[in-house]
């Protein structure tokens, strides 16, 4: 099948954490990824993830990932990681981008790995408004 590339909005909170959890939560709940296996819940799928065989396919979604970390962390396999201020502006072309500045991008996933993502927040009227989480992931 082949590597997939994801993206996700959410409305913008500060507890970064938080809002990702919230969104396995309702991809899971809508059933919105690859479903080789159905998993009844987030346990059920972080003890999957202990399994070699889960990481021959996985979900091809935000559910392969399972934490998120700071701008300046090493990139590791099934991490999202906050892009820096340099990244921002060098990908997205502003210190503050929009959603149209994100969507205007080409290949989000081209500067990381296949079981790796990327987040970072999204403004509108110059306030934070949503964030966006990216990756790539799946065999």
């Amino acid at each position: 099948m082949g590597a997939s590339g994801w993206e996700y909005f959410v409305p913008y909170q500060a507890d970064v954490g938080k809002a990702f959890a919230e969104l396995q939560r309702q991809v899971l709940a809508d059933g919105d990824y690859y479903q080789g296996e159905k998993y009844d819940s987030l346990a059920e799928l972080v003890a999957a993830k202990q399994q070699e065989e889960f990481w021959e396919e996985g979900t091809h979604s935000i559910l392969d990932m399972h934490r998120v970390n700071h701008a300046f962390a090493a990139d590791e396999t099934g991490q999202i990681r906050e892009l820096s201020p340099v990244e921002v502006d060098a990908l997205l072309g502003s210190e503050t981008p929009t959603r149209a500045d994100f969507e205007q991008v080409d290949e989000p996933c081209a500067d990381f790995d296949s079981w790796q993502g990327r987040y970072t927040v999204l403004y509108q009227d110059g306030q934070p408004h949503e964030l966006v989480f990216w990756g790539y992931s799946g065999d």
